[in-house]
């Protein structure tokens, strides 16, 4: 494979939790920490994006981390953080830090859908379209597109998929990928991945005008 990184966001406020759900222990160990180790199954270089204030956490070997430019511009602004900082890499596989139990297997077939065909984006295809998260991307066409729609004013991190020209279709040769719901594909409510229920799709993509 070629040089990829992954991208954990990890910047969101968690006052509805009532602590920071991120370091609430999981099987073990934090919650980030186990996204973060999952990342680090496919790629060599995490980068873990926080906000820009408060102590550095204590993260696992390998990962770094990056800090959002500013406070509450939501997730599509920590995405062109660790895009910026993901220079070395022509690809990025980006996930949500309460996602302890997203599959390796799955990011790489994203990744591989990227690598045998000229898409700019992968994303995992569901019944309400696709999911924000997890993606994988081409490092600089996502942070371009990423940088014209801050400047828009557009904050979701869905909107990055948006952008793309055409309507999804599936990855050529590319087997089903998943759980048997969105959610347990994720990662976030389900320890297993298996066949079946969510399709890996990608999309072809343009910058925005």
């Amino acid at each position: 494979m070629s040089a990829i990184a992954g991208i954990v966001l990890a910047g969101g406020r968690s006052s509805r939790f009532g602590s920071d759900k991120l370091l609430v222990p999981y099987h073990g160990s934090p919650l980030l920490h186990r996204a973060i180790g999952r990342v680090g199954e496919v790629s060599e270089d995490v980068i873990v994006v926080m906000s820009p204030v408060g102590v550095d956490p204590r993260l696992p070997a390998g990962a770094r981390i990056v800090r959002d430019a500013s406070e509450g511009e939501g997730p599509l602004a920590g995405l062109h953080a660790g895009l910026l900082a993901a220079v070395r890499s022509d690809l990025a596989v980006v996930v949500a830090g309460d996602m302890p139990d997203v599959q390796p297997p799955v990011l790489r077939a994203m990744v591989l859908a990227l690598q045998d065909e000229a898409w700019d984006a992968a994303a995992l295809g569901t019944a309400g379209g696709p999911s924000p998260l997890p993606i994988a991307v081409r490092t600089w066409p996502a942070a371009d597109a990423v940088h014209t729609l801050l400047h828009a004013g557009r904050r979701r991190l869905g909107d990055v998929l948006d952008v793309r020209s055409r309507s999804p279709t599936n990855a050529p040769g590319r087997p089903s990928t998943g759980t048997a719901s969105a959610s347990a594909a994720h990662g976030r409510s389900s320890a297993r991945a298996g066949g079946g229920g969510t399709s890996m799709r990608s999309w072809s993509g343009c910058r925005p005008a």
